[in-house]
């Protein structure tokens, strides 16, 4: 999966009141930088497909589609929120953790012109969690999905998805299955697949833990 996340924030950061630094520091966090890797995460596909759910797929509660408004109301107040219209013209990520001891949650949710697209929750895990990390995934899938075992990679009726990443951490990847979308980002001729979060900005951020 690559480098992983690190659990806390770099003191420097966390301490700094400079909002340059924070802005550098979630801009490296950003999943999503360019319209490179929308389109990664847009055109991702699984050798087994990605199985049918009746359930609708949203992440921490939040409807694919949701407004700021709806996903700060839902969350509360966020980390930070960083814009990224150098990059992408309308947008925006806001970050949120959340403590599930012995786990971090690490949330990221891209707001396009508005609208909620995507979002990632990645589980840091504090101690040694080996024995509870697939109890913890198969209880997240049965609370999203409603599937019972098998499948970690689904769509609901509305086209939205989920997929799950395992390596080093818990990763779940959820996108929005707006048809507009694909027509804001095509899919290159010569498109190749890289799995998101395999970036360079990974290690950057375990340097500077």
């Amino acid at each position: 999966m690559g480098n992983a996340l690190p659990v806390s924030m770099p003191a420097a950061v966390k301490l700094s009141q400079a909002p340059n630094l924070r802005d550098e520091y979630y801009g490296q966090c950003n999943l999503l930088k360019g319209p490179e890797d929308f389109t990664e995460v847009l055109y991702f596909q699984r050798p087994g497909g990605f199985a049918p759910i009746l359930k609708s797929l949203m992440p921490e509660g939040i409807a694919m589609g949701s407004t700021t408004q709806e996903v700060l109301d839902r969350m509360g107040t966020p980390n930070y929120v960083l814009s990224n219209d150098r990059n992408i013209n309308g947008h925006q990520v806001i970050f949120f953790r959340k403590d599930l001891s012995p786990f971090l949650v690490s949330l990221q949710f891209h707001m396009y012109r508005g609208r909620l697209v995507y979002a990632q929750s990645r589980f840091i895990d504090t101690e040694d969690t080996r024995g509870t990390m697939h109890e913890v995934l198969l209880a997240i899938i049965r609370r999203n999905t409603g599937a019972e075992k098998g499948e970690f990679a689904f769509q609901d009726g509305q086209g939205n998805r989920l997929w799950v990443e395992q390596g080093e951490q818990l990763v779940l990847h959820y996108l929005s299955g707006d048809s507009a979308l694909k027509g804001s980002f095509p899919k290159p001729h010569n498109f190749r697949y890289k799995r998101p979060g395999k970036r360079s900005h990974l290690q950057w951020l375990r340097d500077s833990a």
